[in-house]
């Protein structure tokens, strides 16, 4: 299959459980040894794999993550492996739809495992439905915006980028190309989770560390009456604006997926630094039809 980024290597993932799934087994005994190609055949047969992803207008990766391993694997209702379950834009304000969703996956005899391409709040608790509805189903959670100590009680593998080590490496490397102000864009929500307020608190001691100016600037939530457009648009016109303040020599990174695209045309445009994206991939901001 030929796609260059999937979502924190979400086929690596999904592989995983595919393994997993199919190697739930006990140990073989010699009558079970003379019926191995068969029931192997039959376990590979029987099982679905749910995955929950955003929607294009608020992640384009994990929306065609999921796409390209439908592509791979089949839809489970058209005799496939794969059943996709795409989460509400504004799944912060629709969370009980969001963890119906999820735990609606459950109902399938043959889901033998989740993956949540983005752990977004209600992960948490429609793993523990799904926990204490399907103890059989394997549950996998990526880029957890909830407590990963709490949603590590409920799921069975919980995937995360290192913050702490990203919250360093981000600005030093910021500093190194030259550099002298570092700005860290986000919103009340996003700082508000774990990982992503101790990334930020090592960013800005960091940058202190090393002499630099740190800057934090609030935008606007895509979940927000605005919505995406009213994000993109707020990154589109106030880029200029700050650098024609602070100069050139300041380097951007902003929290939000749907941010990144935005941010990175204007920085082509005007000058900046851009190190990386709040997801770490080469790829994020760059429009997925330009990609291959």
């Amino acid at each position: 299959m030929k796609i260059k980024r999937i979502l924190f290597s979400i086929l690596a993932v999904f592989m995983f459980v595919l393994v997993a799934a199919c190697g739930k087994k006990e140990a073989p005994t010699e009558d079970a040894n003379a019926q191995k190609e068969g029931a192997a055949t039959e376990v590979t047969q029987n099982y679905h794999i749910g995955v929950v992803t955003t929607s294009v207008s608020q992640s384009e990766d994990n929306a065609r993550g999921a796409e390209a391993v439908v592509k791979q694997y089949g839809a489970s209702n058209e005799g496939g492996k794969i059943t996709v379950v795409t989460i509400p834009d504004n799944f912060m304000q629709e969370q009980e739809t969001t963890i119906s969703q999820m735990v609606s996956l459950a109902d399938d005899p043959d889901m033998k495992a989740i993956v949540v391409a983005e752990g977004i709040p209600g992960t948490y608790p429609a793993f523990k439905a799904i926990r204490e509805k399907r103890p059989d189903i394997l549950l996998i959670v990526n880029n957890t915006h909830e407590d990963p100590v709490q949603v590590s009680t409920v799921a069975d593998v919980v995937v995360n980028s290192d913050s702490v080590a990203r919250g360093y490496l981000i600005v030093k490397t910021a500093h190194d190309l030259g550099a002298t102000k570092f700005m860290h864009i986000s919103f009340p929500r996003h700082l508000s989770y774990e990982t992503i307020s101790r990334r930020r608190a090592i960013m800005e001691q960091t940058a202190k560390d090393l002499g630099m100016e740190y800057i934090e600037m609030s935008a606007p939530d895509p979940l927000s009456d605005v919505g995406v457009p009213g994000a993109q648009q707020f990154i589109l016109e106030q880029v200029p604006n700050w650098i024609a303040k602070y100069g050139k020599d300041i380097a951007f990174f902003a929290t939000n997926d749907a941010q990144t695209e935005p941010l990175l045309k204007q920085i082509a445009a005007n000058g900046g630094y851009f190190i990386e994206a709040d997801l770490p991939t080469s790829y994020n901001g760059i429009p997925w039809s330009i990609r291959n």
